[in-house]
């Protein structure tokens, strides 16, 4: 059943970058929505061959074949300028969070910090923001200098993909690994993530072709 989740939330996904480019729908609000949607969903969990993974890696790897797309029409420029809108937003997002929790404490006096709803998930809000906003950075930085040294979207999806899919995966592990468990789950929870994160990016390679030449 999870996997049957999994598998419609990337149809989804994939039918939402479809239409996102058939309708010129701006690329930077849709981003900036996929950022939100891959931190909410970093707290819901499917579980897949016995291991836990965030929903919400779905959402943040389909910003990576977003921006491979811009790359390929306008260049690494236009990057520069998400990745700014991108932390400005995880800022606010998190500000709003936060304020809610700080609200929900101060007219609750019975409350105590362990009962706030959402306080518990802030660090993995951060963390998936933080990682992601570095993963996108070195990928788009690599597949940029790959195209321009030989123009082959499947090399530099490719080559970009693995090296900025590791470091995400990793960044985001460390900060959010209950290191109460043992180191194999915390690199069987990794591989996995980094797998799927990786399938979904090659499958999104057609669309990268597609909308490139637009």
């Amino acid at each position: 059943m999870n996997l049957i989740i999994f598998i419609l939330e990337l149809l989804l996904s994939f039918i939402i970058i479809y239409f996102s480019f058939k309708h010129n729908i701006p690329r930077n609000i849709l981003i900036i929505q996929l950022i939100i949607l891959s931190s909410v969903m970093g707290v819901k969990l499917i579980t897949i061959n016995s291991t836990d993974i965030q929903l919400g890696l779905l959402f943040s790897t389909i910003i990576y074949i977003l921006c491979n797309i811009v790359i390929q029409k306008k260049g690494i420029e236009q990057i520069n300028v998400y990745l700014k809108e991108i932390i400005f937003y995880t800022f606010i997002f998190m500000l709003i969070i936060f304020s809610n929790e700080i609200i929900s404490f101060l007219n609750n006096s019975n409350l105590i910090i362990s009962d706030l709803i959402y306080l518990p998930h802030i660090k993995i809000i951060l963390s998936n923001s933080l990682a992601l906003i570095i993963g996108i950075y070195v990928n788009s930085y690599m597949y940029y200098d790959i195209k321009k040294n030989k123009n082959n979207i499947i090399l530099s999806t490719i080559s970009s993909g693995i090296l900025a899919l590791a470091i995400e995966c990793l960044i985001f592990s460390i900060l959010t690994f209950d290191f109460n468990n043992s180191i194999v789950l915390f690199i069987t929870s990794l591989s996995y993530k980094f797998l799927i994160k990786f399938i979904i990016l090659i499958l999104g390679i057609p669309l990268i072709y597609k909308f490139s030449k637009i």
